[in-house]
């Protein structure tokens, strides 16, 4: 909730500081839909959610945003999301879901993903790994970051469109008030 909060706060700022606003911002997260504990693999589907686009105090986006998650949660465990339809989508000829996730993607104004890293240190050749930073695809979207955490470290690897944000500088720079501001509360 924190992440996708600071994230959501980081575009508004971003766009308040060209004097463009928005009343709500397309968001997807990924959610998990793995139900066992074994180690390995990949279970999850993509939810969009609209967040507000307005100028808020921290703590009111958080509660708005937490709201809004756990609804979208909710609503993905009935339906099963995206997962639901991969074997419908599985018979489909590859132009066609390929035209259909570049459409759905094209909606996104944010897609986040918050991944859960090793609690303990890595080792590769010998070298301890200092951070991982992960990048997933833009697919379509303006940006795309991507949260993961390691021993004590969260690090956020943003993907960015230089053609729909043109001052990547100036939205990291927002990345990193808005987070300080979500501390701060």
């Amino acid at each position: 909730v924190a992440f996708v909060s600071a994230m959501s706060e980081a575009a508004v700022r971003y766009h308040a500081d060209r004097d463009e606003s928005f009343d709500t911002l397309n968001v997807s997260f990924v959610l998990s839909t793995r139900t066992d504990d074994k180690a390995g693999g990949n279970a999850f589907t993509p939810v969009l959610v609209h967040l507000p686009g307005e100028e808020l105090d921290p703590t009111v986006r958080m509660a708005a945003t937490a709201e809004t998650l756990d609804d979208a949660r909710e609503a993905a465990g009935r339906s099963g999301g995206y997962t639901a339809l991969s074997g419908v989508v599985n018979l489909l000829p590859t132009s066609v879901v390929t035209r259909t996730a570049r459409s759905q993607a094209a909606k996104v104004d944010l897609a986040t993903s918050n991944l859960r890293g090793a609690p303990f240190p890595l080792y590769i050749g010998g070298a301890k790994v200092d951070h991982s930073v992960s990048f997933g695809p833009l697919a379509g979207t303006p940006c795309n970051a991507t949260a993961l955490s390691y021993c004590n470290n969260f690090d956020i690897g943003l993907f960015i469109d230089p053609v729909a944000i043109e001052d990547p500088a100036a939205f990291r720079q927002c990345v990193v008030d808005a987070f300080e501001a979500l501390l701060a509360t």
